[in-house]
């Protein structure tokens, strides 16, 4: 690594500290590291993540190593002093005992974060932080009723307890686009789903490059949905070969054949084209990609 953190807990520091825009988070050393190494080597790092299966372009930050210990043992240890400071006192064998809840607590401290839930049989993704200094960022994007309101009720929300890191289970505050801007509302994550998080900044690198493959190529994607595996999909985004599929021009293929992973409406998911349908358009969830081989 070429910062040295462990001597220096403010790398890991996030109290009033100013936000780096682009990436949705404070713009700290662990971050500012973390948001270039994804781009460097075109990797999306997870945290805390409990699922098994294998998933494309993926590491684990436990394979980041820093002084003979894990990145993420780092971030439990810089969280629980950073909270102990605040008048969180945790008790001996905490961080071992809670180090996923302490690095949840500190990604929702510290950055807008990409969260998944079950529902209804599907995975549902929320935009959620615990972090005044994200909201304040958003400010200026906020529906005009969200503004007046102000961030005073959300007290509980961008607060830590100590209850939330010994369940896992925490109070947030979450955005969403609307027609008039962007809304909040109290979400509360789960001791299953607080586990599933991910800095935005990572998750939209990943759709990018997701995407910008898609474009230059046809390709054959194995994914998983919340039944099980699925069968492989021939799919692309490449606007010609789209186009054909339609039976379309290229400009109306290029206004339809894709959703924003990171739309109210399409959350988490991107609208594929099912080349093996036509005009059957297959909602992927992108963090359950498990293969992509070209045709």
């Amino acid at each position: 690594m070429d910062m040295d953190i462990s001597s220096h807990p403010s790398c890991f520091e996030y109290r009033g500290i100013d936000v780096f825009l682009p990436g949705a988070c404070v713009n700290n050393r662990l971050h500012a590291y973390l948001f270039r190494l994804g781009q460097q080597r075109k990797r999306l790092y997870k945290f805390n993540c409990p699922h098994p299966q294998p998933m494309i372009g993926s590491d684990d930050v436990r394979g980041i190593s820093l002084d003979g210990a894990p990145l993420d043992t780092w971030i439990a240890k810089c969280q629980a002093l950073f909270l102990a400071q605040g008048g969180i006192q945790l008790p001996a064998g905490f961080v071992n005992d809670h180090r996923e809840s302490l690095v949840s607590s500190y990604l929702l401290d510290s950055s807008l974060c990409v969260a998944e839930t079950k529902s209804g049989g599907l995975w549902e993704y929320s935009f959620v932080t615990k972090s005044p200094e994200i909201l304040r960022a958003h400010e200026d994007q906020l529906a005009p009723t969200d503004r007046k309101k102000g961030f005073d009720r959300f007290s509980e929300q961008l607060s830590t307890s100590y209850k939330e890191l010994s369940s896992g289970s925490y109070a947030t505050v979450r955005l969403f686009a609307d027609v008039d801007g962007v809304r909040l509302s109290k979400r509360t994550l789960g001791v299953s789903s607080s586990r599933f998080i991910f800095p935005y900044y990572g998750v939209n690198s990943f759709a990018m490059r997701l995407k910008n493959a898609l474009e230059r190529q046809k390709v054959r994607l194995t994914y998983r949905d919340t039944g099980g595996l699925r069968p492989p999909l021939v799919t692309t985004l490449d606007t010609g070969v789209v186009a054909s599929w339609l039976g379309t021009t290229p400009t109306k293929a290029e206004m339809t054949k894709w959703a924003d992973w990171s739309s109210s409406a399409s959350m988490g998911y991107m609208s594929l084209p099912d080349l093996s349908h036509r005009g059957q358009f297959v909602s992927v969830p992108i963090l359950h990609i498990e293969k992509m081989e070209r045709c």
